[in-house]
């Protein structure tokens, strides 16, 4: 399956959403997407960028995307995911951002919808006084699984990340979070912020639970 390439030129601010849409048609008893996209944002730019997943058949489909994002000093980006499959469609969502020196990531995501849904996210701060955010919320039930597994790695001095995941499950569905913060021992005054976890299990649905697991790194 092919993708998209997104490319922001220096000291551009881009006043209008950017929006990626995964819509699953056809007739196919069974389909396998890849998509693999590439989004570079250039120094001092600033962009809002939307993934929106939905399948408009009741076949089964598996999409295993693959993004790479890289966010050049002092641009500023606004990622949102909306995942809302049916319940025949699966998702597996790997996402990689690489942040250089000043940069701001932030992104939201929205698990609301498919049979399996796995956001596997790492983050790489390359650089000093970077800033990244990440924050999810999950609504499942009707025995429905969603995963979420990050990673924030601290390369160097003087940066922050945080973490805020909430989750309402429901009807024997499960819910996995599992999260990572890697701190080099040269990435000094490093602040991993607060990590509120929030859980509604409506029916004693929520099956797995990793608490956030801090590593840091010696020589």
């Amino acid at each position: 399956s092919e993708g998209s390439y997104i490319h922001i030129p220096k000291n551009v601010q881009v006043d209008k959403p950017i929006q990626v849409v995964y819509f699953s048609t056809g007739k196919n008893e069974s389909v396998l997407h890849q998509p693999r996209n590439l989004i570079v944002i250039d120094e001092n730019s600033q962009v809002e960028i939307i993934e929106r997943h939905q399948s408009l058949s009741n076949n089964r489909i598996l999409v295993n995307t693959v993004s790479e994002i890289y966010c050049n000093q002092r641009s500023i980006v606004q990622h949102y995911k909306i995942q809302d499959d049916n319940k025949n469609a699966s998702l597996i969502d790997n996402t990689f951002v690489s942040q250089q020196i000043n940069s701001d990531y932030t992104l939201h995501t929205f698990s609301f919808g498919g049979e399996l849904t796995r956001n596997n996210l790492s983050i790489f701060q390359n650089g000093e006084r970077i800033e990244s955010t990440i924050k999810g919320i999950t609504i499942i039930g009707e025995n429905q699984h969603v995963d979420h597994n990050t990673l924030i790695h601290h390369k160097e001095p003087n940066c922050n990340s945080y973490q805020d995941y909430k989750g309402i499950f429901g009807e024997n569905s499960i819910g996995v979070f599992n999260g990572q913060v890697l701190v080099e021992k040269e990435a000094q005054k490093t602040n991993a912020g607060d990590w509120p976890l929030e859980i509604q299990d409506t029916n004693h649905s929520l099956k797995h639970l990793h608490l956030p697991f801090f590593y840091l790194k010696q020589f």
